[in-house]
């Protein structure tokens, strides 16, 4: 008989409080991973809107009627305990830039090439996703999605 080996993955999700349009919110993701064949993990994930949501100043992966904005790590921790690695991983949604007067969202790699499109002064919009001021009252399916792990 072989030996088994064990492992653990733990992805608390809270949920996200009702908002109002144009207003932000965070989503963080706190991964708790841990394998007793030392195994090393980089897993991702994406933040699965619909695309009517978006911004139409930022570019984000496309899925049907559907944008995936890619997750960041922000925090690692990996250590070995004995022959089991544990990680403790942490994303959170990209940096955002909202422009003054407008309101109009632009992201960090926008903002280094200087798009033409920039009129007035940005403010820090912090880690947050921003549904457009002009969005429908309603329920919008949002979702986690993890990409292939490697």
């Amino acid at each position: 008989m072989g030996k088994v080996f064990y492992e653990q993955l733990s992805i608390p999700i809270n949920q996200i409080p009702r908002k109002e349009t144009g207003y932000g919110f965070e989503r963080e993701v706190n991964l708790h991973y841990e394998n007793e064949i030392g195994e090393k993990v980089t897993p991702a994930f994406d933040f699965e809107v619909p695309t009517n949501m978006v911004d139409s100043y930022l570019t984000y992966k496309k899925s049907g009627n559907r944008s995936l904005v890619e997750m960041e790590e922000t925090k690692r921790s990996s250590e070995m305990k004995g022959e089991t690695s544990v990680y403790d991983i942490t994303y959170e949604l990209p940096h955002i830039n909202v422009e003054r007067h407008t309101g109009r969202l632009f992201d960090d790699e926008q903002i280094e090439k200087k798009d033409k499109r920039i009129t007035y002064d940005l403010v820090d919009g912090g880690r947050k996703f921003y549904s457009p001021i002009w969005s429908c009252m309603g329920n919008y399916g949002i979702k986690l999605k993890s990409q292939p792990w490697v």
